[in-house]
């Protein structure tokens, strides 16, 4: 094979393998930069070129979609984001990722019919540890149900839970139980030490 013939196959290379990693990389930095700085209607353009369709995975631009759609706080735009994942082919990965999202999004708003379909769709999938079902159930139970029935058992994984993290986790949920209950003064007690552990992660 001659250069001419080399430089011909280098080129092709290029074209068809190189360049659109490149333009999806741009593309994806572009598109997550627009959302960091709330520049929704540059992300709107950027999604409507062709180019973009193209160059970027169905499920992928969804879920940066999804992604504007939260950082707007536009409740009816999230509705249709969330949407936009039903019936289409999506592996048990992408399945988390979306339905853990949505289930922590309507559990935010106290939307509790919408936050129990998609506690269902998680607690079907087999990715998901029988303990990580657990602490799923119990967040509906705590925020849709305002149930206090298991705070003897978080106390006791509180004593053993070991890193800040976890005792942020367990923090924030015995704060909320506390209040379900009506006791103000342990519901304050909890909210102190989740905000010196929270200063504490960020020294």
């Amino acid at each position: 094979m001659n250069n001419n013939m080399w430089i011909v196959l280098i080129i092709g290379v290029l074209v068809v393998i190189v360049l659109p990693w490149l333009v999806k990389k741009v593309l994806v930095n572009k598109l997550t930069t627009s959302i960091l700085r709330k520049d929704f209607e540059t992300f709107d353009k950027l999604v409507r070129n062709p180019i973009t369709k193209f160059t970027i995975m169905p499920f992928n631009l969804d879920f940066l979609k999804l992604s504007k759609a939260i950082a707007k706080e536009d409740d009816k735009e999230i509705d249709q984001a969330f949407k936009a994942f039903e019936g289409k082919r999506l592996n048990d990965k992408q399945k988390l990722a979306v339905f853990q999202n949505a289930y922590y999004h309507y559990i935010t708003k106290e939307d509790g019919p919408k936050a129990k379909k998609y506690l269902s769709e998680l607690l079907a999938l087999k990715d998901v540890s029988d303990e990580a079902k657990e602490q799923l159930k119990l967040a509906y139970e705590v925020d849709i149900e305002k149930s206090y029935a298991k705070l003897d058992e978080t106390l006791a994984r509180y004593d053993k839970a070991e890193s800040l993290e976890e005792k942020l986790g367990i923090e924030a949920m015995l704060v909320k139980m506390y209040l379900n209950k009506g006791d103000k003064k342990e519901a304050d007690h909890y909210t102190e030490l989740l905000k010196e552990h929270v200063e504490a992660l960020q020294k």
